[in-house]
């Protein structure tokens, strides 16, 4: 899994997409997943 997320942000990041943002909106939705709001 962790590798088709990794692959995912590099192809976004190579389509033009700011890897810092893609990044934070994994992370936000690892929380909101776990309830951490």
């Amino acid at each position: 899994m962790a590798e088709r997320v990794e692959q995912r942000i590099r192809t976004l990041v190579e389509a033009g997409a700011d890897e810092t943002d893609i990044r934070q909106l994994v992370r936000d939705t690892i929380d909101l997943a776990r309830g951490q709001q």
